[in-house]
């Protein structure tokens, strides 16, 4: 499938996802009179397909050649992605809070010590210079800056739940210099099977990939799932 991006006269952006059986270019036929109606005037489009579609959030930093293809402004990709980083460092900012005032009370000067460590690096990412080691535009949105776990797949949805089983995921392996945090999941169940695994808490600092457990049915078969360690780990 290929979406519809326009590029309006007045430099805003905006994208349209056909709908079922309807081309790219039909699509952008059946919007125009509307925003037409509304005073949009369209500059320029770009037909690109869904696969090279970086996200709504990152089509500020989309721009078209002089030929008509598609082009990624690497300026505007990293800055949107470092306002992204940034603001997903907060839950990891209030567990470190916690973590340090427990060394605090118990005091473990060596967890103190870590936690400082680990609140630096919170503030310095993203650095720039990171980013600007991918080489493509395109997957600078898949910076997996904390190395969380972001999806987790069923690889057998088992049989015999009549309510949502309980998922456990081991924690990350300890490091000398970061302090990790274990990601947390919740189950989805339908007709006494786990359909999906929803993660609540990515955690962070997941060097490798975890052990998934899922609790057994009272009567039936066990659920199995595994975790993936997504995209560009830094």
């Amino acid at each position: 499938m290929y979406y519809v991006v326009l590029f309006y006269k007045d430099g805003e952006k905006d994208f349209y996802v056909p709908s079922s059986g309807q081309s790219a270019e039909e699509c952008l036929e059946a919007i125009t009179p509307s925003l037409e109606r509304e005073g949009r005037i369209i500059e320029k489009h770009l037909f690109i397909h869904q696969d090279d579609f970086v996200g709504l959030e990152y089509i500020d930093a989309m721009d078209m050649t002089k030929h008509g293809f598609a082009r990624l402004d690497r300026k505007k990709m990293i800055e949107i992605k470092m306002r992204e980083v940034r603001a997903s460092r907060s839950n990891l900012f209030q567990e470190l809070d916690l973590q340090s005032l427990m060394a605090l009370e118990s005091r473990d000067e060596e967890k103190l010590s870590k936690v400082v460590e680990n609140k630096e690096f919170l503030r310095d990412i993203p650095q720039k210079n990171v980013l600007n080691l991918v080489t493509k535009e395109s997957e600078i949105p898949n910076v997996n800056a904390f190395n969380n776990i972001l999806f987790i797949h069923v690889t057998d949805p088992g049989q015999g739940y009549s309510n949502p089983p309980k998922v456990t995921i081991s924690p990350p392996s300890k490091s000398d210099n970061r302090i990790g945090f274990a990601a947390k999941a919740v189950s989805q169940v339908e007709n006494g099977r786990v359909i999906g695994i929803k993660i609540t808490d990515p955690g962070s600092n997941y060097l490798e990939e975890p052990e998934v457990s899922i609790s057994a049915p009272k009567e039936g078969k066990q659920a199995k799932a595994k975790a993936e360690l997504s995209n560009r780990v830094l």
